[in-house]
């Protein structure tokens, strides 16, 4: 069975603006707005790279198992980007999974030797912009992902990373444009995020509840799956805590508990409400 990337890139969890209908486990991630390569179209040209068996619909992509698949493929072919771009994606993933330091570099070494092979490799530059945001070094995240908005201005990937990592330094009058960018080429849950986030920031706690109140609709017209609802309904609550309705939030922490109990975050802010 083969897949590009952009599908691979895709596969984790269900693409909310997309509405793919195939679904894997991906760690939730506790940023306050959604930040993952799943939640856009893919807008990139990709070389394409087999993937190993197949898939049914729900099926838990066996991660490890992946990982040594694609370390056998880049032993026999170490100058292949692409399969590298693949294999530091997938410790990426299994880094988040399993909170492994060692595959956080692992993931960076890899794909930062993709590049190294082909500098101008959309997808390596995205995927390791992603890495290193979530590392904390938004910085080169912001370059990287500047360098592709630069050379694709279609790309909505790069265009998200680029306001993340604006948000994340304090550049609030530059993410405001991006988003805005953003949200001028699709209204969906992952970009409402971003612009209740930059709302927040910006002191109007009120608009960014009514913004995540809209991504829940959408995902309910959408027919969202509860794991992909429960960031929203943490984030709702989280939002209602900060501005003093602990009542309300309780209701939106509980509503996530309800669908998975170890849920950490939600436990906490239920506590805290």
């Amino acid at each position: 069975m083969s897949f590009n990337l952009s599908t691979f890139a895709r596969i984790t969890i269900i693409g909310l603006a997309l509405c793919v209908a195939v679904s894997a486990h991906s760690q939730d991630s506790r940023e306050p707005y959604a930040k993952t390569f799943d939640d856009f179209q893919w807008d990139e040209d990709e070389e394409r790279v087999a993937i190993p068996g197949s898939l049914a619909v729900g099926e838990m992509l066996p991660t490890q198992a992946l990982i040594r698949t694609f370390e056998q493929r880049v032993e026999k072919d170490p100058q292949d980007y692409a399969k590298l771009t693949v294999l530091g994606q997938l410790y990426y993933r299994h880094a988040k999974e399993a909170d492994d330091l060692e595959c956080y570099a692992k993931a960076c070494d890899t794909l930062e030797l993709a590049l190294k092979i082909r500098p101008d490799y959309a997808s390596a530059k995205l995927h390791l912009a992603e890495v290193y945001s979530a590392r904390h070094r938004f910085k080169e995240a912001l370059q990287l992902a500047t360098e592709v908005r630069n050379q694709n201005s279609h790309s909505n990937i790069a265009i998200a990373i680029v306001a993340d990592c604006q948000m994340e330094l304090g550049r609030y009058d530059d993410a405001k444009q991006s988003i805005d960018e953003l949200a001028s080429r699709e209204v969906s849950p992952p970009v409402l995020a971003r612009q209740a986030r930059i709302s927040e920031l910006t002191g109007d706690t009120n608009r960014a509840i009514l913004l995540i109140d809209t991504a829940l609709t959408s995902l309910d017209e959408l027919g969202a799956l509860p794991d992909e609802v429960k960031w929203y309904l943490w984030r709702k609550g989280n939002l209602l805590l900060s501005c003093g309705r602990a009542e309300e939030a309780k209701q939106f922490f509980a509503r996530v508990i309800d669908i998975d109990p170890k849920d950490d975050a939600s436990n906490t802010g239920l506590a805290q409400a």
